[in-house]
Protein backbone atom coordinates (compact mmCIF):
# COMPACT_ATOMS: atom_id res chain seq x y z
CA UNK A 1 0.00 0.00 0.00
CA UNK A 2 1.31 3.77 -1.05
CA UNK A 3 2.10 5.75 1.88
CA UNK A 4 -0.24 8.10 1.08
CA UNK A 5 -3.18 5.74 0.66
CA UNK A 6 -4.22 5.48 4.69
CA UNK A 7 -4.67 8.98 4.34
CA UNK A 8 -6.59 9.14 1.35
CA UNK A 9 -8.84 6.21 2.68
CA UNK A 10 -9.73 8.42 5.66
CA UNK A 11 -10.34 11.17 3.92
CA UNK A 12 -13.14 9.36 2.09
CA UNK A 13 -14.30 8.04 5.41
CA UNK A 14 -14.17 11.08 7.55
CA UNK A 15 -16.44 11.95 4.01
CA UNK A 16 -18.94 9.24 4.10
CA UNK A 17 -19.33 9.49 7.87
CA UNK A 18 -20.07 13.18 7.89
CA UNK A 19 -22.83 12.72 5.22
CA UNK A 20 -24.55 9.79 7.09
CA UNK A 21 -24.74 12.16 10.32
CA UNK A 22 -26.06 14.48 7.83
CA UNK A 23 -28.40 12.97 5.97
CA UNK A 24 -31.99 14.10 6.51
CA UNK A 25 -35.93 13.84 5.48
CA UNK A 26 -38.41 15.24 6.42
CA UNK A 27 -40.98 12.94 5.93
CA UNK A 28 -39.33 10.94 8.61
CA UNK A 29 -37.94 10.92 12.16
CA UNK A 30 -34.54 12.70 11.90
CA UNK A 31 -32.85 9.81 13.00
CA UNK A 32 -34.09 7.47 10.78
CA UNK A 33 -32.57 7.95 7.49
CA UNK A 34 -29.04 8.81 9.48
CA UNK A 35 -29.06 5.35 11.38
CA UNK A 36 -29.78 3.49 7.69
CA UNK A 37 -26.78 5.71 6.16
CA UNK A 38 -24.29 5.28 9.08
CA UNK A 39 -25.06 1.17 9.08
CA UNK A 40 -24.24 1.44 5.64
CA UNK A 41 -20.69 3.13 6.15
CA UNK A 42 -20.33 0.50 8.91
CA UNK A 43 -20.57 -2.66 6.51
CA UNK A 44 -18.64 -0.82 3.55
CA UNK A 45 -15.40 0.83 5.87
CA UNK A 46 -15.72 -2.99 8.11
CA UNK A 47 -15.10 -5.03 4.65
CA UNK A 48 -12.68 -3.26 2.93
CA UNK A 49 -10.61 -2.89 6.43
CA UNK A 50 -10.81 -6.62 6.86
CA UNK A 51 -7.03 -7.07 5.81
CA UNK A 52 -5.87 -4.22 7.59
CA UNK A 53 -3.32 -5.03 10.13
CA UNK A 54 -4.53 -5.87 13.63
CA UNK A 55 -3.69 -3.56 16.75
CA UNK A 56 -4.38 -4.14 20.34
CA UNK A 57 -7.63 -2.63 21.68
CA UNK A 58 -7.30 -0.13 23.97
CA UNK A 59 -9.49 -0.33 26.93
CA UNK A 60 -12.07 2.34 26.18
CA UNK A 61 -13.13 0.06 22.67
CA UNK A 62 -13.33 -3.03 24.64
CA UNK A 63 -15.49 -1.21 27.40
CA UNK A 64 -17.47 0.21 24.36
CA UNK A 65 -17.87 -3.01 22.55
CA UNK A 66 -18.93 -4.49 26.18
CA UNK A 67 -21.79 -1.91 26.57
CA UNK A 68 -22.85 -2.37 23.14
CA UNK A 69 -23.13 -6.27 23.59
CA UNK A 70 -24.70 -6.28 27.03
CA UNK A 71 -27.37 -3.34 25.62
CA UNK A 72 -27.96 -6.56 22.94
CA UNK A 73 -28.69 -8.58 25.13
CA UNK A 74 -31.22 -6.62 27.63
CA UNK A 75 -33.16 -6.22 24.57
CA UNK A 76 -33.89 -10.16 25.23
CA UNK A 77 -36.14 -8.80 28.21
CA UNK A 78 -37.11 -5.23 26.74
CA UNK A 79 -39.21 -4.26 23.99
CA UNK A 80 -39.02 -4.10 20.29
CA UNK A 81 -38.28 -0.69 20.13
CA UNK A 82 -34.91 -0.91 21.37
CA UNK A 83 -33.65 -2.02 18.32
CA UNK A 84 -33.29 1.72 16.86
CA UNK A 85 -30.59 2.66 19.60
CA UNK A 86 -29.13 -0.73 19.13
CA UNK A 87 -28.75 -0.53 15.14
CA UNK A 88 -27.13 3.22 16.15
CA UNK A 89 -24.68 1.81 18.93
CA UNK A 90 -23.54 -0.97 16.68
CA UNK A 91 -23.09 1.22 13.62
CA UNK A 92 -20.97 3.42 15.33
CA UNK A 93 -18.99 0.50 16.63
CA UNK A 94 -18.54 -0.69 12.75
CA UNK A 95 -17.08 2.95 12.43
CA UNK A 96 -15.14 2.56 15.66
CA UNK A 97 -13.66 -0.61 15.01
CA UNK A 98 -12.96 0.24 10.70
CA UNK A 99 -10.92 3.57 11.83
CA UNK A 100 -8.94 1.88 15.16
CA UNK A 101 -7.11 -0.48 12.56
CA UNK A 102 -5.73 3.65 10.70
CA UNK A 103 -2.47 4.05 11.36
CA UNK A 104 -2.46 6.93 14.34
CA UNK A 105 -2.15 9.97 11.80
CA UNK A 106 -4.62 8.81 9.21
CA UNK A 107 -7.45 7.74 12.39
CA UNK A 108 -6.49 10.91 14.14
CA UNK A 109 -7.87 13.12 10.67
CA UNK A 110 -10.47 11.19 10.05
CA UNK A 111 -11.83 12.13 13.25
CA UNK A 112 -10.93 15.70 13.14
CA UNK A 113 -12.24 16.28 9.56
CA UNK A 114 -15.54 14.32 9.96
CA UNK A 115 -16.25 16.11 13.71
CA UNK A 116 -15.89 19.52 12.12
CA UNK A 117 -17.47 18.12 8.87
CA UNK A 118 -20.94 16.87 11.26
CA UNK A 119 -20.74 20.35 13.09
CA UNK A 120 -19.93 22.98 10.39
CA UNK A 121 -22.39 21.41 7.86
CA UNK A 122 -25.06 20.86 10.83
CA UNK A 123 -24.40 24.88 11.61
CA UNK A 124 -25.06 25.72 8.22
CA UNK A 125 -28.37 24.16 8.13
CA UNK A 126 -29.31 25.73 11.16
CA UNK A 127 -28.52 29.08 10.03
CA UNK A 128 -29.94 28.40 6.62
CA UNK A 129 -33.07 27.59 8.40
CA UNK A 130 -32.90 30.63 10.60
CA UNK A 131 -32.51 32.90 7.58
CA UNK A 132 -35.85 31.39 6.12
CA UNK A 133 -37.51 32.32 8.28
CA UNK A 134 -37.44 29.49 11.60
CA UNK A 135 -37.65 30.03 15.05
CA UNK A 136 -37.54 28.37 18.23
CA UNK A 137 -37.84 24.11 17.67
CA UNK A 138 -37.71 24.51 13.91
CA UNK A 139 -34.23 25.46 14.03
CA UNK A 140 -32.68 22.21 14.32
CA UNK A 141 -29.77 21.78 11.47
CA UNK A 142 -31.53 18.32 10.28
CA UNK A 143 -31.07 16.77 13.84
CA UNK A 144 -35.16 16.99 14.61
CA UNK A 145 -34.41 19.07 17.63
CA UNK A 146 -32.56 22.26 18.77
CA UNK A 147 -31.28 20.13 21.98
CA UNK A 148 -29.62 17.82 19.66
CA UNK A 149 -28.84 20.17 17.88
CA UNK A 150 -26.52 21.95 20.52
CA UNK A 151 -25.38 18.23 21.70
CA UNK A 152 -24.04 18.15 18.29
CA UNK A 153 -22.10 21.29 18.38
CA UNK A 154 -20.93 21.38 21.62
CA UNK A 155 -19.13 17.81 20.86
CA UNK A 156 -17.89 19.10 17.31
CA UNK A 157 -16.83 22.74 18.32
CA UNK A 158 -13.42 21.40 20.05
CA UNK A 159 -12.57 19.25 16.50
CA UNK A 160 -12.94 22.10 14.45
CA UNK A 161 -11.08 24.58 16.95
CA UNK A 162 -8.42 21.76 16.33
CA UNK A 163 -8.60 22.64 12.49
CA UNK A 164 -6.93 25.89 13.21
CA UNK A 165 -3.25 24.65 13.18
CA UNK A 166 -4.13 22.50 10.02
CA UNK A 167 -6.13 24.11 7.54
CA UNK A 168 -6.25 27.99 6.52
CA UNK A 169 -6.95 29.81 9.65
CA UNK A 170 -9.40 32.11 7.96
CA UNK A 171 -11.12 28.81 7.13
CA UNK A 172 -11.20 27.48 10.14
CA UNK A 173 -12.11 30.71 12.42
CA UNK A 174 -14.85 30.96 9.88
CA UNK A 175 -16.23 27.82 10.57
CA UNK A 176 -15.45 28.08 14.47
CA UNK A 177 -17.87 31.06 13.95
CA UNK A 178 -20.83 29.43 12.03
CA UNK A 179 -21.11 26.66 14.71
CA UNK A 180 -20.77 29.53 17.92
CA UNK A 181 -23.73 31.27 15.83
CA UNK A 182 -25.42 27.34 15.21
CA UNK A 183 -24.97 26.87 18.77
CA UNK A 184 -26.59 30.47 19.90
CA UNK A 185 -29.68 29.75 17.72
CA UNK A 186 -29.86 26.27 19.42
CA UNK A 187 -30.46 27.83 22.45
CA UNK A 188 -29.94 24.51 24.70
CA UNK A 189 -28.73 25.32 28.06
CA UNK A 190 -26.82 21.77 27.85
CA UNK A 191 -24.63 22.34 25.24
CA UNK A 192 -23.61 26.17 26.46
CA UNK A 193 -22.65 24.51 29.70
CA UNK A 194 -20.72 21.72 28.13
CA UNK A 195 -19.04 24.27 25.86
CA UNK A 196 -17.72 25.74 28.75
CA UNK A 197 -16.54 22.74 30.57
CA UNK A 198 -15.19 21.37 27.51
CA UNK A 199 -13.38 24.99 27.58
CA UNK A 200 -11.84 24.38 30.82
CA UNK A 201 -10.91 20.96 29.92
CA UNK A 202 -8.81 21.96 26.98
CA UNK A 203 -6.91 25.02 29.07
CA UNK A 204 -6.23 22.38 31.29
CA UNK A 205 -4.00 20.38 29.63
CA UNK A 206 -0.66 20.99 28.54
CA UNK A 207 -0.93 21.18 24.40
CA UNK A 208 1.05 18.95 21.59
CA UNK A 209 0.22 20.85 18.32
CA UNK A 210 -2.83 19.64 18.01
CA UNK A 211 -5.07 22.13 20.19
CA UNK A 212 -2.69 25.79 20.87
CA UNK A 213 -5.62 28.03 20.62
CA UNK A 214 -5.40 28.69 24.45
CA UNK A 215 -8.13 30.45 24.74
CA UNK A 216 -10.86 28.10 22.83
CA UNK A 217 -11.54 31.08 20.62
CA UNK A 218 -15.04 30.42 22.38
CA UNK A 219 -14.02 31.60 25.95
CA UNK A 220 -15.34 35.06 25.28
CA UNK A 221 -18.46 34.06 22.68
CA UNK A 222 -19.33 31.66 25.44
CA UNK A 223 -20.15 34.13 27.67
CA UNK A 224 -21.65 36.16 25.69
CA UNK A 225 -23.98 33.04 25.19
CA UNK A 226 -24.81 31.70 28.64
CA UNK A 227 -25.28 35.25 29.64
CA UNK A 228 -27.77 36.27 26.80
CA UNK A 229 -29.18 33.15 27.06
CA UNK A 230 -30.28 33.00 30.67
CA UNK A 231 -32.20 36.73 30.33
CA UNK A 232 -34.41 34.91 27.80
CA UNK A 233 -35.03 32.03 29.87
CA UNK A 234 -35.82 30.24 33.41
CA UNK A 235 -32.87 28.12 34.28
CA UNK A 236 -34.70 27.49 38.16
CA UNK A 237 -37.83 26.41 35.77
CA UNK A 238 -36.57 23.81 33.24
CA UNK A 239 -34.40 22.36 35.85
CA UNK A 240 -37.08 21.78 38.49
CA UNK A 241 -38.45 20.02 35.24
CA UNK A 242 -35.23 18.06 34.85
CA UNK A 243 -35.54 17.10 38.31
CA UNK A 244 -38.86 15.37 38.63
CA UNK A 245 -38.39 13.49 35.25
CA UNK A 246 -34.32 12.43 36.99
CA UNK A 247 -36.14 11.34 40.74
CA UNK A 248 -38.77 8.96 38.41
CA UNK A 249 -36.59 7.57 35.60
CA UNK A 250 -34.01 6.68 39.02
CA UNK A 251 -37.21 5.04 40.76
CA UNK A 252 -37.77 3.11 37.78
CA UNK A 253 -34.67 1.07 37.97
CA UNK A 254 -35.63 -2.09 39.51
CA UNK A 255 -33.18 -4.28 39.02
CA UNK A 256 -29.56 -4.42 38.72
CA UNK A 257 -29.47 -5.94 34.89
CA UNK A 258 -32.70 -3.33 34.12
CA UNK A 259 -35.88 -3.31 32.51
CA UNK A 260 -34.62 -3.87 29.15
CA UNK A 261 -33.49 -2.28 26.38
CA UNK A 262 -36.25 0.01 24.75
CA UNK A 263 -38.77 -0.57 28.02
CA UNK A 264 -37.51 3.22 29.44
CA UNK A 265 -41.33 4.74 28.62
CA UNK A 266 -43.21 1.89 30.39
CA UNK A 267 -41.13 2.00 33.68
CA UNK A 268 -40.84 5.92 33.62
CA UNK A 269 -44.66 6.08 33.22
CA UNK A 270 -45.46 3.55 36.03
CA UNK A 271 -42.89 5.00 38.33
CA UNK A 272 -44.42 8.66 37.55
CA UNK A 273 -47.46 7.10 38.23
CA UNK A 274 -46.76 6.20 41.72
CA UNK A 275 -45.42 9.81 42.47
CA UNK A 276 -48.80 11.63 40.80
CA UNK A 277 -50.90 9.35 42.54
CA UNK A 278 -50.57 11.80 46.12
CA UNK A 279 -51.37 14.60 43.86
CA UNK A 280 -54.25 16.87 43.87
CA UNK A 281 -55.94 16.32 40.15
CA UNK A 282 -54.36 19.86 38.28
CA UNK A 283 -51.34 19.62 40.41
CA UNK A 284 -50.99 15.84 38.63
CA UNK A 285 -51.89 17.69 35.30
CA UNK A 286 -49.16 20.58 35.54
CA UNK A 287 -46.46 17.32 36.84
CA UNK A 288 -47.35 14.75 34.58
CA UNK A 289 -44.32 14.16 31.81
CA UNK A 290 -45.14 12.01 28.98
CA UNK A 291 -40.55 10.99 28.73
CA UNK A 292 -39.40 8.65 26.12
CA UNK A 293 -36.66 9.47 27.23
CA UNK A 294 -34.86 9.93 30.97
CA UNK A 295 -32.92 13.19 29.65
CA UNK A 296 -29.97 11.87 31.24
CA UNK A 297 -27.93 9.14 29.19
CA UNK A 298 -26.53 8.03 32.54
CA UNK A 299 -30.10 6.97 33.80
CA UNK A 300 -31.33 5.64 31.28
CA UNK A 301 -28.91 3.48 30.57
CA UNK A 302 -29.12 2.34 33.60
CA UNK A 303 -32.92 1.98 33.76
CA UNK A 304 -32.63 -0.06 31.07
CA UNK A 305 -29.56 -1.95 31.09
CA UNK A 306 -28.68 -2.10 34.67
CA UNK A 307 -25.37 -1.76 36.08
CA UNK A 308 -23.29 -3.56 33.90
CA UNK A 309 -24.24 -1.03 31.09
CA UNK A 310 -23.58 1.92 32.90
CA UNK A 311 -19.81 1.08 34.24
CA UNK A 312 -18.69 -0.14 30.78
CA UNK A 313 -19.77 3.56 29.85
CA UNK A 314 -18.10 5.25 32.24
CA UNK A 315 -15.38 3.31 31.47
CA UNK A 316 -15.09 3.85 27.80
CA UNK A 317 -16.00 7.51 28.30
CA UNK A 318 -13.81 8.09 31.05
CA UNK A 319 -10.91 5.97 29.76
CA UNK A 320 -10.82 8.05 26.55
CA UNK A 321 -10.73 11.41 28.30
CA UNK A 322 -8.12 10.16 30.68
CA UNK A 323 -6.07 9.04 26.97
CA UNK A 324 -6.52 11.79 25.64
CA UNK A 325 -5.22 14.07 28.23
CA UNK A 326 -2.13 11.81 28.93
CA UNK A 327 -1.19 12.32 24.59
CA UNK A 328 -2.06 15.74 25.22
CA UNK A 329 -4.63 15.63 22.96
CA UNK A 330 -6.72 18.37 24.37
CA UNK A 331 -9.33 18.64 21.74
CA UNK A 332 -10.14 14.86 22.16
CA UNK A 333 -10.53 15.56 25.71
CA UNK A 334 -12.66 18.34 25.65
CA UNK A 335 -14.96 16.73 22.75
CA UNK A 336 -15.85 13.92 25.28
CA UNK A 337 -15.98 16.15 28.14
CA UNK A 338 -18.58 17.76 26.56
CA UNK A 339 -20.16 14.79 25.59
CA UNK A 340 -20.47 13.37 28.92
CA UNK A 341 -22.13 16.73 30.07
CA UNK A 342 -24.34 16.71 27.31
CA UNK A 343 -25.06 12.74 28.26
CA UNK A 344 -25.72 14.41 31.73
CA UNK A 345 -28.46 16.91 30.48
CA UNK A 346 -29.94 14.96 27.49
CA UNK A 347 -29.57 11.95 25.45
CA UNK A 348 -27.35 12.23 23.04
CA UNK A 349 -26.59 8.20 22.84
CA UNK A 350 -29.87 8.24 21.38
CA UNK A 351 -28.73 10.07 18.28
CA UNK A 352 -26.86 9.50 15.73
CA UNK A 353 -24.48 12.03 14.72
CA UNK A 354 -23.59 12.35 18.55
CA UNK A 355 -22.82 8.71 18.39
CA UNK A 356 -20.58 8.72 15.73
CA UNK A 357 -17.96 11.44 16.89
CA UNK A 358 -18.30 9.93 20.11
CA UNK A 359 -17.17 6.50 18.63
CA UNK A 360 -14.45 7.77 16.23
CA UNK A 361 -12.88 9.65 19.60
CA UNK A 362 -12.77 5.94 21.34
CA UNK A 363 -11.61 4.62 18.00
CA UNK A 364 -7.97 7.21 18.47
CA UNK A 365 -7.81 6.67 22.13
CA UNK A 366 -4.17 4.60 22.18
CA UNK A 367 -3.27 3.69 25.98
CA UNK A 368 0.24 2.50 27.16
CA UNK A 369 -1.34 -0.61 28.12
CA UNK A 370 -3.76 -1.81 25.58
CA UNK A 371 -5.76 -4.93 25.91
CA UNK A 372 -3.44 -7.70 25.15
CA UNK A 373 -5.50 -9.97 22.85
CA UNK A 374 -5.12 -9.26 19.08
CA UNK A 375 -7.36 -12.06 18.09
CA UNK A 376 -10.49 -10.80 19.21
CA UNK A 377 -13.14 -11.04 16.46
CA UNK A 378 -14.67 -7.99 17.25
CA UNK A 379 -15.06 -6.79 13.31
CA UNK A 380 -16.38 -9.85 12.89
CA UNK A 381 -19.39 -9.49 15.26
CA UNK A 382 -20.15 -6.12 14.05
CA UNK A 383 -20.32 -7.29 10.25
CA UNK A 384 -22.84 -9.82 11.37
CA UNK A 385 -24.90 -7.74 13.64
CA UNK A 386 -24.55 -4.81 11.10
CA UNK A 387 -26.82 -6.87 8.31
CA UNK A 388 -30.33 -7.53 10.59
CA UNK A 389 -30.25 -4.40 12.03
CA UNK A 390 -29.54 -2.89 8.22
CA UNK A 391 -32.55 -4.47 7.06
CA UNK A 392 -34.84 -3.26 9.83
CA UNK A 393 -33.45 0.17 9.93
CA UNK A 394 -34.27 0.40 6.01
CA UNK A 395 -38.11 -1.01 6.67
CA UNK A 396 -38.51 1.59 9.57
CA UNK A 397 -37.42 3.90 8.02
CA UNK A 398 -39.87 3.22 4.46
CA UNK A 399 -42.45 2.67 7.23
CA UNK A 400 -42.25 5.95 8.60
CA UNK A 401 -42.19 7.81 5.68
CA UNK A 402 -45.83 5.90 4.92
CA UNK A 403 -47.22 6.93 8.14
CA UNK A 404 -46.44 10.79 7.32
CA UNK A 405 -47.51 10.96 4.07
CA UNK A 406 -50.52 9.17 5.71
CA UNK A 407 -51.41 11.60 8.05
CA UNK A 408 -52.01 14.18 5.10
CA UNK A 409 -53.86 12.06 2.76
CA UNK A 410 -57.45 11.43 2.39
CA UNK A 411 -58.94 8.54 5.26
CA UNK A 412 -59.77 5.82 2.81
CA UNK A 413 -56.41 6.61 1.48
CA UNK A 414 -54.64 7.46 4.93
CA UNK A 415 -55.75 3.83 5.99
CA UNK A 416 -54.55 1.73 3.27
CA UNK A 417 -51.28 3.35 3.77
CA UNK A 418 -50.84 2.72 7.48
CA UNK A 419 -51.74 -0.80 6.70
CA UNK A 420 -48.82 -0.96 4.56
CA UNK A 421 -46.74 1.29 7.21
CA UNK A 422 -47.85 -1.68 10.20
CA UNK A 423 -46.53 -4.33 7.34
CA UNK A 424 -43.13 -2.99 6.84
CA UNK A 425 -42.70 -2.09 10.53
CA UNK A 426 -45.04 -4.32 12.94
CA UNK A 427 -42.28 -3.55 15.82
CA UNK A 428 -43.49 0.32 15.71
CA UNK A 429 -45.87 1.25 18.46
CA UNK A 430 -46.50 4.88 16.97
CA UNK A 431 -48.06 3.66 13.86
CA UNK A 432 -50.02 0.49 15.39
CA UNK A 433 -51.26 3.71 17.38
CA UNK A 434 -51.99 6.00 14.17
CA UNK A 435 -53.57 2.77 12.56
CA UNK A 436 -55.98 2.12 14.75
CA UNK A 437 -57.18 6.22 15.53
CA UNK A 438 -57.77 6.44 11.81
CA UNK A 439 -60.20 3.32 11.85
CA UNK A 440 -61.83 4.61 14.98
CA UNK A 441 -62.26 7.74 13.28
CA UNK A 442 -64.32 5.96 10.29
CA UNK A 443 -65.97 3.97 12.96
CA UNK A 444 -64.37 0.70 12.16
CA UNK A 445 -64.01 -0.41 15.04
CA UNK A 446 -63.08 -4.19 14.63
CA UNK A 447 -60.22 -2.73 12.84
CA UNK A 448 -59.35 -0.40 14.97
CA UNK A 449 -59.21 -2.86 18.11
CA UNK A 450 -56.98 -4.75 16.85
CA UNK A 451 -54.25 -2.22 15.64
CA UNK A 452 -55.25 -0.56 18.85
CA UNK A 453 -54.56 -4.11 21.00
CA UNK A 454 -51.24 -4.45 19.22
CA UNK A 455 -50.44 -0.96 19.75
CA UNK A 456 -51.32 -1.67 23.65
CA UNK A 457 -48.65 -4.18 24.11
CA UNK A 458 -45.88 -2.00 21.86
CA UNK A 459 -46.40 1.03 23.32
CA UNK A 460 -47.23 2.32 27.03
CA UNK A 461 -48.92 5.36 27.03
CA UNK A 462 -51.91 7.34 28.05
CA UNK A 463 -52.75 7.97 24.39
CA UNK A 464 -53.22 4.20 23.86
CA UNK A 465 -55.53 3.17 26.61
CA UNK A 466 -57.63 6.52 26.02
CA UNK A 467 -58.00 5.50 22.16
CA UNK A 468 -58.49 1.88 23.52
CA UNK A 469 -61.67 3.17 25.74
CA UNK A 470 -62.94 4.71 22.81
CA UNK A 471 -62.94 1.89 20.83
CA UNK A 472 -64.66 0.17 23.56
CA UNK A 473 -67.41 2.63 23.78
CA UNK A 474 -67.73 2.54 19.52
CA UNK A 475 -68.45 -1.52 20.59
CA UNK A 476 -70.90 -0.64 23.28
CA UNK A 477 -68.21 -3.02 25.92
CA UNK A 478 -68.71 0.10 28.65
CA UNK A 479 -67.02 -1.96 31.33
CA UNK A 480 -63.55 -2.49 29.45
CA UNK A 481 -63.52 1.03 27.82
CA UNK A 482 -64.15 2.05 31.74
CA UNK A 483 -61.18 -0.07 32.45
CA UNK A 484 -58.63 1.30 29.78
CA UNK A 485 -59.68 5.07 30.89
CA UNK A 486 -59.19 4.28 34.75
CA UNK A 487 -55.74 2.66 33.18
CA UNK A 488 -55.00 5.72 31.61
CA UNK A 489 -56.17 8.18 34.81
CA UNK A 490 -53.50 5.49 36.79
CA UNK A 491 -50.80 6.74 34.84
CA UNK A 492 -52.30 10.29 34.30
CA UNK A 493 -54.43 11.28 37.03
CA UNK A 494 -54.53 15.14 35.56
CA UNK A 495 -56.03 14.27 32.11
CA UNK A 496 -58.99 15.99 31.82
CA UNK A 497 -60.15 13.80 28.47
CA UNK A 498 -59.85 10.20 30.19
CA UNK A 499 -61.78 12.05 32.93
CA UNK A 500 -64.69 13.18 31.14
CA UNK A 501 -64.65 9.67 28.98
CA UNK A 502 -64.60 8.03 31.88
CA UNK A 503 -67.73 9.36 33.09
CA UNK A 504 -69.26 9.07 29.67
CA UNK A 505 -68.72 4.97 30.17
CA UNK A 506 -70.06 5.24 33.96
CA UNK A 507 -72.92 7.11 33.00
CA UNK A 508 -73.35 4.12 30.76
CA UNK A 509 -72.95 1.83 33.03
CA UNK A 510 -75.49 3.31 35.46
CA UNK A 511 -73.09 4.60 38.19
CA UNK A 512 -73.96 8.38 38.26
CA UNK A 513 -72.47 9.08 41.26
CA UNK A 514 -69.17 8.02 40.31
CA UNK A 515 -69.72 9.42 36.40
CA UNK A 516 -70.25 12.87 38.64
CA UNK A 517 -67.74 12.72 40.85
CA UNK A 518 -65.50 11.82 37.12
CA UNK A 519 -66.83 15.31 36.12
CA UNK A 520 -66.52 17.17 39.24
CA UNK A 521 -62.94 16.44 38.77
CA UNK A 522 -63.04 17.52 35.28
CA UNK A 523 -63.89 20.85 36.22
CA UNK A 524 -61.09 21.43 38.19
CA UNK A 525 -59.33 20.71 35.01
CA UNK A 526 -60.71 22.66 32.42
CA UNK A 527 -63.77 24.37 34.05
CA UNK A 528 -65.25 26.06 31.16
CA UNK A 529 -65.07 23.24 28.31
CA UNK A 530 -67.71 22.76 26.23
CA UNK A 531 -68.47 19.09 26.61
CA UNK A 532 -68.59 19.47 30.71
CA UNK A 533 -71.95 21.69 29.70
CA UNK A 534 -73.56 18.10 27.51
CA UNK A 535 -73.43 15.57 30.10
CA UNK A 536 -73.76 12.56 27.44
CA UNK A 537 -72.56 9.16 27.62
CA UNK A 538 -70.08 9.89 24.22
CA UNK A 539 -66.67 9.84 24.67
CA UNK A 540 -64.78 13.07 23.47
CA UNK A 541 -61.84 11.89 20.69
CA UNK A 542 -60.23 15.45 20.11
Amino acid sequence: MAANDPMRTAGALAAAISLAALIHDPTAPAADPKRVALLCVAVVALVLSRNAPRSPFSTPVLSWCGFVAWSALSLAWGAPSGWRDLATWVGATGVLLSVSRFPSAAATETTLFAGAGIGVASALFALAEWALGARGLFVHGGHGNPDWLGATLAITLPLTVALVHRTPRRWACCCIAIEMLALLLARSRTAWLATGIASLVALAIPHRGLFRVRNFVAGVGLSWIVVSGAEHHSPGRALDGRTWIWRNSVAAARAPWGVGLGQFAPAYLESQAKALATLWAPEAARRFVNATTAHNDWIQVTVESGWPALLLLLCAVAGAIRSCAARGFAAGAAALAAAAVCMTGDCPLRQPAPVIVIALLLAISDENQPFPHRRLPLSAVALAACAPLLALSVSGFLAARLATRARNAAPDVGIALLARAARLDPRSGEIALWQGIANLDLHSGEAAMIALQRARLILTSVGSEVALGNCHMLLDDSNEAAASYGRALRFDPGSFRARVNLAAALTRLGRSGEAEEQLRLARTLWPHHPTLEDLSDRPITD
